[in-house]
């Protein structure tokens, strides 16, 4: 049973209801009872057995059979460095690789290990890498032309659309990018041909790529950003009321030098406050070294604007009719 799915920054589940704390003998102490033996248990909070699933966080998924040039086409775009060798399976766990473009443009692309006929019932390395695809927002199918592995590529196609059928039909509807790849190792093109007409029936797009050469490589960069760049300006009205309504909450605070807008618009800023407290700090450290009687300091109601020095604060006492302790 699924509780809970943490797709946003700051968000949280509550996964076990924690108890209610006690009460010592501390909390019944009084005037007559100064060591009571009372108290107070609490009460059990909830144990449960929970899994933590982790799911990889990208923008584009590599999907295709084992071998089919997934590791080599991500480090040939990003900065990633899988393992690459000549045999099926040799990603076995799930890389991810940032490709950055023009104009200060980026997106993350995850690779995971390939699928074979047959994932969804656990052949192979199964579908429980097909997880960390969940939150991608386009899929790159990737489909080997190059005739070294024996099989059909139209075949390999379906294959992998039944797989992800299979696991879940939302990760089969995601918009996909079909890649015929190897096109460097490729004799004749007839099948290629044929599997460009197969995709385009299926209303996908369809593009011929090699990673070791490069060929269409920056085309298929650019085809998978226009993807992604609906996504992102879906976005950009949230940014740009929040900075409005941070914008309007200056203004009604009416906001000036000195004042700090996120405390109270009434409260004077710090530097007036310390200029009205010093005053009043001087004349206490004069009436403090006078010590007058109660009646006398009412009426004389010494006040300096400044600090002095002792035989200065005696000889003010003095005008204002006030006798110092101690004087004569």
């Amino acid at each position: 049973m699924l509780i809970g799915d943490l797709i946003e920054a700051g968000q949280r589940v509550l996964l076990a209801q924690g108890g209610i704390g006690g009460r010592g003998n501390a909390r019944f102490v009084s005037s007559t009872n100064r060591a009571p033996r009372r108290f107070e248990e609490g009460l059990p909070g909830e144990t449960k057995l929970l899994q933590l699933h982790l799911k990889l966080l990208a923008d584009v998924g590599l999907v295709g059979f084992p071998n089919a040039g997934k590791s080599t086409l991500i480090s040939r775009i990003s900065a990633a460095r899988p393992k690459i060798a000549d045999y099926p399976f040799t990603t076995l766990v799930p890389n991810l690789g940032v490709v950055s473009l023009s104009g200060n443009r980026s997106f993350v692309v995850a690779d995971v290990p390939g699928l074979i006929e047959g994932a969804h019932e656990g052949k192979g390395l199964g579908d429980r890498f097909l997880k960390h695809l969940d939150r991608t927002k386009v899929l790159v199918h990737l489909v080997d032309v190059s005739g070294a592995s024996g099989r059909d590529p139209i075949e390999d196609f379906e294959t992998i659309l039944r797989e992800l059928a299979a696991f879940s039909a939302d990760l089969a509807a995601k918009p996909q990018i079909v890649a015929a790849t190897k096109m460097d190792a490729v004799a004749e093109t007839d099948a290629v041909d044929a599997l460009e007409t197969h995709v385009r029936g299926h209303d996908l797009q369809f593009l011929r790529i090699s990673a070791v050469t490069g060929e269409g490589l920056g085309e298929l960069q650019e085809a998978v950003w226009r993807y992604l760049t609906p996504i992102a300006q879906a976005g950009s009205p949230f940014a740009t009321a929040e900075v409005v309504a941070r914008r309007e909450k200056t203004k009604n605070e009416d906001w000036h030098p000195g004042r700090d807008v996120r405390s109270d618009s009434s409260r004077p800023p710090r530097s007036r406050i310390r200029r009205r407290a010093e005053p009043l700090a001087r004349s206490r450290a004069v009436a403090a070294l006078a010590h007058p009687a109660a009646s006398q300091r009412r009426a004389a109601r010494i006040r300096f604007s400044s600090l002095c020095d002792g035989r200065a604060c005696r000889r003010r006492a003095g005008n204002a009719g006030v006798r110092p302790r101690g004087a004569p």
